[in-house]
């Protein structure tokens, strides 16, 4: 990302340099959000369905009991 930045800003005015460091500063962290948020949502999705997968289990464990 830095070398990416570096590359961008070379040979720019100071005013130009920061403009330019600022945008791509508020989009690297909207997409590292973004990344987070979705790898958050997977995680919460794989324990919804363990979960259900457990109760499915120990529903069938108890009715072959009964």
């Amino acid at each position: 990302e830095m070398a990416l930045r570096r590359k961008i800003v070379a040979r720019k005015s100071t005013r130009e340099n920061k403009k330019k460091k600022k945008k791509l500063t508020r989009i690297g962290e909207f997409y590292r959000g973004y990344i987070l948020k979705r790898l958050f949502q997977k995680q919460v999705q794989q324990n919804i369905q363990k979960s259900l997968e457990k109760r499915k289990k120990a529903k069938a464990k108890f009715n072959a009991k009964i």
